[in-house]
């Protein structure tokens, strides 16, 4: 006799005197951002989008459905091409470890993305996929001020432990295996802990921060509990800490620049953006002049270390990619002098894109931002949220590379967002009375 079917979500039933458990639809989802914190721990943080992405692509072939996909994703899809086939312009082998890092993480953002746009709505609904951005910024928040109060926290993780001895002695990989708190500097004349955790660089704590919190104050808008309103206004508050530490300019001009143009928009998210930045405002100007975050903001403003950097940094990428305009290097290169300074190329998403892909991969990569922009302009509702994402992707690709936590949860939501958007519109041209199938 066949087991009676169960919902998704449900129970786990007993069968034959065993429990059987259910995994919930889009389970490596929640894998993904909601047990972030855990995968970095054991050291596989940098590699969680990849393994996660392995069941998620199973799914989306065992499914045995035409997979659909919104207009303009082709530009996508092209760019993913262009970048296997610069391959061929790689200066050295010893790049390839790298090459293939930066393109599985590529592809693990497309099947997010697929999987997503193409979920039925019952199985993960819009307010699942925002529930597991809220969940990865509580991660966000608290290695934020693990990084603040303890920076010099570090421990070997279980990957760290168990991989060969010669592998220890490639720092790229131990970059990605190795968990710590902060990153500890001195430029401000004394050394200062700017919170890293759960990433491997405070600059990637700082984009993940900005592109969360607008989903987060879009939960704070739409709680009606107040004890649930208190708890994410406390958690907002506390959050501020942690984002001012890190001196992450980049995470503020990005945020900074979402909600000034939420305000500026009409109707009920330009309302609700309006009370948003007021209140963020109220309270760096409270934090910054009654604690001794003032006078951090203050030597980071009278400091300005990386500025000179960064432009020698960006006229290489121009005048290294005008050499190689077609397929660029397939990877960042060394900086051309007796300089200490990073590689060319590993300072924001464009100049990464410039360098290893050339001009056509940077016009496909920016290509399909703006298409993604057009496209969410309109969206309704609680979804208009996926738009400020991508203005905030937008602004961070010249700061910050994005091929980690940023593209991955970034599609995740606009994937959602344009998928319902989808079904309104095929709703709205159905006869009176009638509906779409559940799957939709």
């Amino acid at each position: 006799m066949a087991a009676p079917a169960r919902a998704v979500g449900a129970p786990p039933a007993r069968a034959e005197g065993r429990w059987v458990f259910h995994l919930p639809y889009g389970w490596p989802l929640d894998g993904m951002f909601v047990a972030f914190g855990l995968w970095w721990v054991l050291g596989l943080h940098s590699f969680v989008w990849q393994i996660m992405a392995v069941p998620l692509a199973y799914r989306l072939i065992s499914d045995r459905r035409a997979l659909r996909v919104p207009r303009g994703f082709g530009i996508w899809l092209l760019f993913i091409i262009w970048n296997v086939l610069t391959i061929m312009a790689l200066p050295r082998s010893s790049q390839l470890i790298g090459f293939g890092y930066r393109l599985s993480l590529y592809l693990s953002a497309t099947v997010v993305f697929l999987f997503v746009y193409n979920a039925p709505r019952h199985l993960l609904p819009m307010r699942r996929i925002y529930g597991m951005a809220m969940a990865f910024w509580i991660t966000v928040v608290v290695g934020g001020w693990l990084g603040v109060l303890v920076p010099n926290g570090a421990f070997p993780s279980f990957i760290e432990l168990a991989l060969p001895g010669p592998t220890h002695s490639n720092d790229f990989v131990r970059e990605l295996v190795h968990p710590q708190f902060a990153q500890v500097q001195q430029f401000l004349g004394y050394p200062l802990g700017r919170p890293q955790a759960p990433f491997v660089y405070t600059n990637h704590w700082g984009s993940a921060f900005a592109i969360t919190t607008p989903i987060v104050l879009l939960g704070w808008a739409h709680v009606d509990a107040t004890r649930s309103r208190l708890a994410l206004q406390l958690g907002l508050t506390a959050a501020l800490i942690p984002a001012i530490v890190s001196l992450n300019r980049g995470m503020f001009l990005s945020l900074g620049a979402a909600l000034i143009y939420a305000s500026a928009r009409s109707g009920r998210m330009g309302a609700r953006a309006r009370r948003a930045l007021l209140a963020t405002v109220v309270l760096l100007v409270v934090l910054v002049a009654v604690t001794p975050l003032g006078q951090l903001a203050e030597d980071r403003q009278a400091s300005q270390h990386s500025n000179e950097g960064r432009s020698i940094l960006y006229e290489q990428a121009i005048s290294m990619t005008a050499k190689s305009p077609l397929l660029g290097y397939g990877a960042p290169q060394e900086v051309e002098g007796d300089l200490l300074l990073p590689p060319v190329g590993t300072q924001g998403q464009v100049w990464l894109v410039m360098v290893s892909h050339g001009f056509v991969g940077l016009a496909l990569y920016i290509g399909f931002l703006v298409s993604l922009w057009r496209r969410t302009r309109h969206l309704a509702s609680a979804n208009a949220v996926a738009h400020l994402l991508i203005l905030i992707l937008l602004v961070q690709m010249f700061v910050y590379d994005l091929i980690t936590a940023a593209h991955h949860v970034v599609f995740l939501v606009v994937a959602a967002a344009l998928r319902d958007q989808h079904a309104a519109d095929l709703e709205a041209d159905l006869p009176p009375g009638q509906a779409l199938e559940p799957v939709w």
